[in-house]
C-alpha cells in the first residue's frame, strides 16, 4: 500500500495534463483558427474591394471569326495582353523617367472568370455597395473584309473607334485600341507610349496637344504632356522651341525637377553650357532620384574637353539604367571621342537595340561607321538621320562632307542647297553649309 499511494498523484497530474492540451489544442483548432482564416479572408476581400480594378467585358465578334477560334472571351484576353503590353513598353526600364513619373498610378485590368472567386465577389460587392468597376465594352464589326472596333468605358462613353483594318489583322486592331483605353485611364502613360513609339515628331506634337486640351484640368498629365512635347523638339534639334516649352512647364511648377532639366537641356543644345549647368544641378536637388541628369553633366563636361570626367559621369547613369538610349548615345559619342572606335559601337548598337527612332544615335552610327572606314552605311546612318529628324543640321552637314570626301559633288551641292534654304538653321550649321559650299567653287 505505501507503494502505490504516492504514484496515484502523479498518475492523476499527468492525465489532467494531457486533457488539458487536448482541450487546449480542440479549442485553438476548432475556435481560434476559424477565426483567424475568417479574419485572413475579410482582410483579403477588402483589398480585393479597394483595388482600382478595370474589366475587358467579352467583346463581340462577327461569326467568321467566332467560326476561326476568335471567341468574345478569346478577343477580351488578347485585347488584354495589348494593353499590358503598352504599360510594360513604356515602364520598362528599371529607373527611367517615366517608370518613376508613373510608380503606382498603374490600374489592374481583368477579364472576368466564370465562376465564383475572390475577385467576382469583391466586384459584386463594389456593386452593392454602389462603387462599381469600370467595364470596357465593345464589339467587332466585319465590313467589307475590313474590321471595325468600338470600346466603351463606364462612365465615359466611346473611347475607341478603329476602323480600315485588314479582315486577318485581329491583333494589329486590337494593337490599335489598347493605347486609346490607357489615354482615358491613364493620360500620362498614353503621352510616353506616343512618345516613345511614334516615329513622325510631328504626329508625336500632335496628339500630346490633344491630350492637353483634353486633359481637364490633371495638372500631372499636362506636365508630363509638355515635358514631352519639349523632348519632341529636342529630337529635331529645335532647342529655341523646347527652351519656351521648359519655361512654361517651371512656371505653372517651379519644383518639378524634370522641366529644370528639359531646360537645362534645351540652354545646353543653344550653347549656354554654365546656365545648363545651373539647370541641371537645380534638377538634382528637385529629385535626387533622376539619374538622367549625369547623362546631361556628362555631355557638358564633354563639351569642355573633360572626356574622362564624362565618361566616368555617364557611367553613374548607366550603373543604375544600362538600357537607356539617350545614356548609351552620350557614351558612345565620349568612347569616339577618346578614340575608343570599337567600345562606342557597342554602345551605339545598344542604344539602337532600345530606340531605332533615335536620330541622335543615327547620326552617332554615322560617325562610328565612317571611323571605322565604311563610308556607303555612314552615308545611309546619316540620310536615316536626316529622314527621322529632318530640323536637325548635323545629319546634312555630315552627309554633305561625306559626299565631297567620296567626289559626288552633285549630291553634296544638292543637300546643302537644301540646308541653307531653311530659314531656321542655327548660326555655326549655316555658317559651315556656306563653307561647305564654297568649297566647291560656290
Amino acid at each position: 500500500m505505501s507503494d502505490e499511494t504516492p504514484a496515484s498523484p502523479r498518475k492523476e497530474g499527468m492525465l489532467g495534463f494531457i486533457v488539458a492540451l487536448w482541450d487546449g489544442l480542440y479549442s485553438f483548432v476548432f475556435r481560434v483558427v476559424p477565426l483567424l482564416l475568417a479574419a485572413a479572408f475579410v482582410l483579403l476581400l477588402l483589398r480585393e474591394m479597394r483595388r482600382e480594378d478595370i474589366e475587358i467585358a467579352p467583346i463581340q465578334v462577327p461569326t467568321r471569326l467566332a467560326e476561326a477560334g476568335l471567341s468574345p472571351d478569346v478577343v477580351a484576353l488578347r485585347l488584354l495582353d495589348q494593353v499590358i503590353l503598352v504599360q510594360n513598353t513604356v515602364t520598362a526600364e528599371r529607373l527611367g523617367q517615366q517608370r518613376l513619373e508613373l510608380a503606382g498610378d498603374q490600374p489592374d485590368f481583368n477579364v472576368p472568370i466564370a465562376g465564383l472567386s475572390l475577385r467576382a465577389l469583391a466586384t459584386l460587392l463594389r456593386s452593392v455597395f454602389g462603387t462599381p468597376s469600370k467595364r470596357i465594352t465593345g464589339e467587332i464589326v466585319l465590313e467589307r473584309d475590313q474590321l471595325k472596333l468600338r470600346l466603351r468605358l463606364a462612365g465615359h462613353g466611346l473611347i475607341a473607334d478603329i476602323d480600315g483594318v485588314p479582315s486577318d489583322a485581329v491583333d494589329r486592331l486590337l494593337a490599335l485600341a489598347a493605347p486609346e483605353i490607357w489615354r482615358v485611364i491613364q493620360p500620362r502613360l498614353y503621352a510616353w507610349h506616343v512618345a516613345q513609339t511614334e516615329p513622325d515628331q510631328a504626329v508625336v506634337r500632335d496628339k500630346l496637344r490633344a491630350l492637353m486640351r483634353g486633359a481637364g484640368g490633371d495638372v500631372a498629365a499636362e506636365n508630363t504632356a509638355r515635358g514631352l512635347l519639349g523632348r519632341s523638339y529636342l529630337r529635331e534639334g529645335r532647342a529655341r522651341d523646347a527652351f519656351e516649352v521648359a519655361e512654361i512647364v517651371i512656371q505653372n511648377n517651379p519644383a518639378l525637377g524634370a522641366a529644370w532639366y528639359l531646360r537645362g537641356v534645351a540652354q545646353f543644345r543653344l550653347g549656354r553650357i554654365e546656365a545648363a549647368l545651373e539647370d541641371y544641378r537645380r534638377a538634382q536637388q528637385l529629385d535626387p532620384r533622376g539619374v538622367w541628369v549625369h547623362v546631361a553633366v556628362a555631355e557638358a563636361y564633354a563639351q569642355s574637353g573633360r572626356l574622362e570626367e564624362a565618361l566616368m559621369e555617364i557611367r553613374k547613369a548607366l550603373a543604375e539604367q544600362p538600357r537607356d538610349p539617350w545614356a548609351l548615345q552620350h557614351e558612345g559619342s565620349i568612347l569616339l571621342a577618346m578614340n575608343r572606335v570599337r567600345e562606342a559601337m557597342l554602345a551605339t548598337r545598344r542604344g539602337l537595340d532600345q530606340d531605332p527612332n533615335s536620330a541622335d544615335l543615327r547620326l552617332l552610327l554615322g560617325r562610328v561607321l565612317l571611323r571605322l572606314g565604311n563610308q556607303a552605311e555612314a552615308a545611309t546612318a546619316f540620310e536615316t538621320a536626316a529622314r527621322l529628324a529632318p530640323a536637325m543640321a548635323e545629319p546634312a552637314l555630315d552627309l554633305a562632307e561625306l559626299s565631297l570626301n567620296m567626289g559626288k559633288r552633285d549630291e553634296a551641292r544638292a543637300v546643302l542647297t537644301r540646308l541653307l534654304a531653311r530659314e531656321d538653321l542655327a548660326e555655326a550649321p549655316r555658317a559651315k553649309a556656306a563653307a561647305l559650299l564654297a568649297s566647291l567653287g560656290e
